[in-house]
């Protein structure tokens, strides 16, 4: 009898401790973009993808290390060899998903930071070295996870690196030494200037919702428009601005030239600060693998 009661006891609290968390009011979520719960899930399912290939990279190494030991109890030589060099490949393999794993929780918990925020216009979702905004006339660290807004400057010092993401798609990496401005981020018109060095951009169409919006970029006298492009934008200390195109087609302009330079995928193109079309190139674009791997 004595534990019968017990029984009906504890199931008496599970119950009640389930129905409080039922009738608990939820947890506020912040009105962000679609583009940061998309982002968020994609980089869960980069995440899960690197967490599955550290596991057979894991595997990989215990059967390696388990064929070197057969082999040298053989004295086979060459299977021993064959065995030691599968080993260092698999751990090699193992260390590079490690660091990417690492790399993608951070992005994570600060997208998930600024979307319980409400950052609703912007996010930094990684940053190395020295970032910073101008607010008030002067400097101040900007912090990753942090919000990013219209008429934001940001800078990355000598040898750091920023990550951001727009709700209205967009994202753009700001390389070292680089200056940047954040114009309009509305849905029909959403602009970026770059005043100094290197941004890699991902410019995305609003799918499903009518027709695109503009997509406008600047650098000193060129401007140009883009669509569900991929692009990298450099500037150098003469004014020449260089465009070289990953995916889709961006312009070139010039408010000196009556047309602008179609530059298509896979294609670069620099121009002078009066509006001279310095050169039209192919180039690689493993140049920019490393910042295309998340």
């Amino acid at each position: 009898m004595v534990e019968s009661r017990s029984m009906v006891a504890t199931w008496f609290r599970v119950c009640m401790a389930a129905l409080l968390l039922l009738i608990a009011p939820a947890p506020a979520v912040a009105d962000t973009s679609p583009f940061f719960a998309a982002e968020q899930s994609r980089l869960q399912l980069l995440l899960a993808k690197a967490e599955r290939r550290g596991e057979r990279a894991m595997t990989i190494a215990a059967q390696a290390q388990q064929a070197r030991r057969a082999a040298q109890s053989e004295g086979n030589r060459e299977a021993e060899q064959i065995a030691e060099q599968a080993v260092a490949d698999a751990e090699q393999a193992l260390a590079k998903s490690r660091a990417q794993q690492q790399r993608l929780r951070e992005r994570l918990a600060n997208l998930e930071r600024a979307m319980q925020a409400g950052n609703s216009a912007g996010v930094s979702l990684r940053h190395s070295g020295m970032v910073e905004r101008m607010q008030g006339g002067r400097w101040q660290q900007l912090p990753a996870g942090a919000a990013v807004g219209p008429g934001d400057e940001l800078r990355a010092g000598r040898g750091s690196e920023a990550e951001l993401l727009f709700a209205d798609g967009s994202r753009v990496i700001l390389g070292s030494d680089t200056s940047f401005r954040v114009g309009e981020l509305g849905e029909q018109r959403a602009s970026f200037e770059l005043l100094r060095g290197r941004i890699h951009s991902w410019f995305t169409c609003l799918k499903g919702r009518g027709q695109c919006g503009e997509r406008l970029y600047r650098h000193r006298g060129c401007f140009g428009a883009v669509l569900g492009t991929e692009f990298v934008l450099a500037g150098s200390e003469d004014g020449v601005t260089t465009l070289s195109v990953l995916e889709g087609e961006v312009e070139l302009h010039h408010a000196r030239r009556d047309r602008p330079v179609l530059v298509p995928a896979g294609q670069r193109a620099s121009m002078s600060g009066d509006g001279e079309v310095v050169r039209l190139l192919p180039f690689d674009a493993n140049e920019f693998r490393a910042e295309r791997e998340p």
